[in-house]
């Protein structure tokens, strides 16, 4: 697991997954997206424990752990968000079928 990760990093809830940035740890300001996982590239979530959230990626092979205080804030805000998009892609597959089939 990667605990050090977080103090370098911020962890950002996404609408369409999570973003990792690298924060400039000597100029304030200055930020770097590393990475940025997809609810399609995700495959599992939660908080560990009340001090320790961590997600697993399809693309890496260990699991991100994140030391923070809001752990379960975290966990419920990717929840809520997935929820959406999940809806989103459903209504969205729905509406292609309908077109389809009023082509056909």
């Amino acid at each position: 697991t990667r605990l050090d990760i977080s103090r370098k990093c911020l962890l950002g809830v996404m609408s369409r997954g999570l973003r990792l940035v690298k924060l400039g740890l000597y100029d304030p300001g200055c930020e770097e997206e590393i990475a940025f996982y997809t609810f399609e590239e995700l495959y599992s979530w939660g908080a560990i424990s009340l001090q320790t959230f961590e997600f697993r990626a399809a693309t890496e092979r260990i699991p991100f752990s994140f030391k923070t205080m809001h752990a379960k804030e975290i966990e419920s805000k990717l929840e809520a968000r997935f929820i959406r998009w999940r809806e989103r892609r459903l209504y969205l597959q729905q509406q292609q079928r309908q077109r389809r089939q009023q082509q056909q």
